[in-house]
């Protein structure tokens, strides 16, 4: 397992524990790329889900073709679009828009993703699109390395300290398929409160 994935489990281990594990071939074989280790690792311990009901990790498509919203695709295209409209991260030719690919979305509308242009999946960086400022953040750590680093208040610029989980090692995670089944059951999954009938 990666060390990231393996810090972030002990710091916020998943509300119902891990999901079944992954069979990423379906996924590999229908988009003709694999995706980082990390990134398996992470989904295969906490599965698709959201951080502190704020950051949303988000669903390769072969995943969950039903799903409406929070696939990679649909963030992507926006990912893509405000590359069009703004133009791209600094030191970044529009030949690299293509090689953008959303892995998060979160609730003030910034877009994580990867550069996706490296054959080495390991060093793929986080791009960051943040909506409030209009521009694009370049991280040069994968993606459960840059989740922690978050968690833990550690990245190199102050670009990401108004986020609500920035430095707050607290946070917890629960999947979408735990928060359906608590809210079947009449439970908010963040609050614990029960629905009355």
């Amino acid at each position: 397992m990666d060390e990231s994935v393996a810090t972030l489990l002990a710091l916020m281990p998943p509300l119902g524990g891990s999901p079944e594990p992954i069979d990423w071939h379906p996924v590999d074989t229908t988009t003709g790329r694999y995706l980082p280790g990390d990134f398996r690792d992470f989904m295969d311990h906490f599965g698709p889900g959201s951080i502190d009901r704020f950051l949303v990790i988000l669903v390769p498509d072969q995943m969950d073709p039903g799903r409406p919203s929070g696939r990679m695709s649909e963030e992507t295209l926006n990912a893509r679009g405000n590359w069009d409209e703004e133009g791209g991260p600094e030191g970044l030719g529009d030949e690299d828009r293509q090689s953008l690919v959303a892995w998060g979305v979160d609730g003030f509308a910034n877009i994580y993703c990867w550069l996706t242009s490296d054959d080495d999946l390991s060093t793929w960086p986080v791009v960051v699109w943040r909506e409030n400022d209009v521009q694009w953040s370049v991280y040069e750590v994968g993606m459960a390395e840059f989740l922690l680093k978050v968690l833990n208040a550690q990245l190199s610029d102050d670009c990401l300290d108004g986020l609500p989980i920035w430095g707050k090692t607290t946070a917890r995670f629960i999947s979408h398929k735990e928060r359906l089944r608590l809210r079947g059951l009449g439970i908010n999954a963040w609050t614990g409160e029960v629905r009355s009938s």
